[in-house]
């Protein structure tokens, strides 16, 4: 097999393998993609996709040669074991404001030390198996790897806390002082409120469509959450949430 060229090669069986594989790895993004715009806390679907790139580390450096990491285009499992990782993280962090975020951050540097030390692994194991195959780009990926095992690492925690309740929810009208969205590409829309619980915030993440109905003055509902794990997040919603149904000032 030309490991430059990137095509297929006269092995039908090791080209059906990595087609089988291609077909995985994508099938993956794509139930991964949601991720991005709604939480998905079911315990089952979360192991399911979370144990996925683990899973194909393990075929990797199991496989005798059979699977890549890194390899030619369509000849390895790179999608699945990296991109899956960065899709989820970006969605964890995109769905949870995360208050107690000290706990999920050392799980998070273990797992990423983890998954890079298996890739490592799975790597060389693949590199021994057929040496002719994969090429030296690859090495320049291990940063990627690392950051994916962090993301990956960061969605596991963080989805499983939000995948129970630990606690009722606790919530909080409070009053809008000041509304703004940030500089950049990712224009977050934030609000202060006169009076927060102590949380150690001042800046809440607001929903875009929110954060237009809404002015100074006026009542959101913020809702302080308890996982599983015993970690809490918040959401801001509006002012009906916290029971009163009424939008706009607060009267008096």
């Amino acid at each position: 097999m030309n490991a430059d060229a990137g095509t297929w090669g006269d092995d039908g069986a090791q080209n059906n393998r990595d087609l089988v594989m291609q077909v995985v790895c994508w099938a993956l993004v794509a139930i991964a993609a949601p991720q991005l715009f709604v939480p998905v806390v079911s315990p089952v679907v979360l192991a399911a996709i979370g144990l996925a790139p683990w899973a194909l580390l393990l075929m990797v450096f199991l496989g005798n040669g059979r699977y890549l990491l890194f390899g030619p285009k369509g000849h390895s499992v790179v999608v699945g074991a990296v991109f899956v990782p960065l899709i989820l993280g970006m969605g964890a962090l995109l769905q949870y404001n995360l208050v107690d975020w000290q706990g999920p951050a050392t799980w998070t540097v273990g797992m990423a030390v983890g998954f890079t030390l298996l890739a490592k692994m799975a790597d060389s194991s693949a590199v021994a198996a057929r040496p002719d195959t994969v090429t030296d780009a690859g090495r320049r990926s291990w940063p990627l790897v690392l950051i994916a095992g962090a993301f990956l690492g960061w969605a596991t925690t963080v989805n499983l806390n939000a995948s129970a309740a630990g606690l009722p929810d606790d919530v909080h009208s409070e009053t809008v002082v000041r509304k703004w969205v940030s500089g950049g590409k990712s224009h977050t829309a934030y609000v202060n409120f006169a009076s927060p619980p102590a949380l150690g915030i001042t800046n809440f993440v607001v929903p875009m469509a929110l954060y237009r109905q809404s002015a100074p003055g006026d009542r959101l509902c913020l809702v302080i959450r308890t996982g599983a794990l015993g970690w809490r997040w918040y959401n801001v919603k509006g002012r009906d949430a916290c029971g009163d149904p009424v939008w706009g000032k607060q009267p008096g």
